[in-house]
């Protein structure tokens, strides 16, 4: 068994204002924090850089709320990542990777930038760096899911135990512990659908270091990522999983450039983990 320091900011205060950076050095690993309930009038213009998939993915939401989620989450995705290519964001082009991962296409990406991104309610999440595998998830914390019932059906045997050996107050945040660092680790894979989510175990008491604690049939896994847990406020669990070790992280939130506070800035300082 494997486990890994439990790395995490101490507040939403740690998140720096910025509207976009170059590309990161070997180990530099950027997340971004994007807030969907804006009102930003600038981000009214984005449907003329966003890609025909996604227009039309936008238009399958039936809920108002749910299309301007959508669009806000991927126009500043595109805000973004155009700074790190140096482009315009209408010039940027994704592809998938065979098991459905985005990825940007080969052409524009000489060195090899990753990027995953995840959002729920009104805060959304995206994490860039180069050459390594990455996944990002974040939930909004649901105290009246049928966890247990879920947990059965999507947590490995052990992972169902631990939880329900927890006091019942107790359970609903370590539910979306263990579903963050879950889903993130999945989506750091880009396997998808092709791994079973009760094939590997994480832990998920709050009060523990996120961590890698079984995969079937491969005990090099356990070696080959870094658990983070990111915090944002009570109503949200995130988790963060990078590929290798000895990463310098650096929070960060989306202004669109022209000075309005999307973010809490009063006495902000870079954050680094390593």
């Amino acid at each position: 068994m494997v486990t890994r320091m439990n790395h995490q900011a101490d507040d939403t205060s740690r998140w720096i204002l910025s509207s976009g950076r170059g590309n990161p050095s070997p180990g530099e690993v950027d997340i971004w924090r994007i807030r969907l309930d804006t009102e930003d009038r600038s981000i009214q213009h984005a449907g003329d850089f966003l890609g025909v998939d996604e227009l039309a993915r936008v238009a399958r939401f039936r809920l108002e709320c749910d299309r301007k989620r959508f669009f806000i989450a991927h126009a500043t995705v595109r805000k973004i990542l155009a700074k790190y290519v140096g482009c315009e964001p209408i010039q940027l082009v994704f592809e998938n990777s065979e098991k459905g991962k985005p990825r940007l296409h080969q052409s524009l990406n000489p060195h090899d930038l990753r990027f995953n991104l995840s959002h729920s309610n009104d805060v959304a999440l995206l994490v860039v760096t180069a050459g390594l595998s990455v996944g990002i998830d974040i939930e909004a914390v649901n105290y009246d899911l049928a966890m247990e019932e879920i947990a059965r059906a999507f947590f490995s045997p052990d992972e169902v135990r631990s939880l329900l050996t927890l006091a019942k107050e107790q359970r609903t945040e370590a539910f979306f512990c263990c579903w963050t660092r879950k889903e993130a680790y999945i989506k750091a894979k880009g396997d998808g659908f092709f791994t079973a989510s009760g094939s590997f175990s994480v832990s998920l008491r709050p009060d523990r270091p996120a961590a890698l604690l079984r995969v079937a049939d491969d005990a090099d896994e356990l070696t080959r990522w870094s658990f983070y847990d990111i915090k944002i406020d009570r109503a949200y669990k995130a988790t963060l999983v990078v590929e290798g070790r000895s990463h310098k992280i650096s929070q960060w939130a989306f202004s669109d450039g022209t000075g309005r506070t999307i973010e809490p800035t009063q006495g902000v300082k870079r954050r680094i983990w390593e």
